[in-house]
């Protein structure tokens, strides 16, 4: 497996992985009912990783993965738009803050 490759895969498992999270999330509230506390804490701890790994702010990804980190973010703002709001700037505030970011 060449090294663009394994980076790409590397970078959709984890936009993967937060888009489950997300789509869990939202069929869970469609399936209960509304629960905005779980839909926001679900979108907060998505959004921390999401940004946690740059996905926000990352131009050194690939097309697919750039579309995906895009999707996810749309998805993300239709699900809950203040609980994911609110991670990206609390992870972008602590990445400035940090000494090794």
């Amino acid at each position: 497996m060449n090294n663009l490759f394994r980076h790409s895969y590397l970078h959709l498992y984890r936009l993967a992985s937060i888009e489950g999270e997300l789509l869990a999330s939202a069929a869970l509230n469609r399936i209960r009912g509304q629960d905005p506390e779980t839909v926001c804490a679900v979108t907060a701890m998505a959004g921390f990783r999401f940004a946690g790994w740059h996905y926000d702010s990352r131009a050194d990804l690939s097309p697919v993965c750039q579309a995906a980190a895009a999707s996810i973010h749309n998805l993300a703002l239709q699900s809950n738009s203040a609980g994911w709001q609110w991670a990206l700037e609390t992870e972008r505030a602590r990445r400035s803050e940090s000494p090794m970011s």
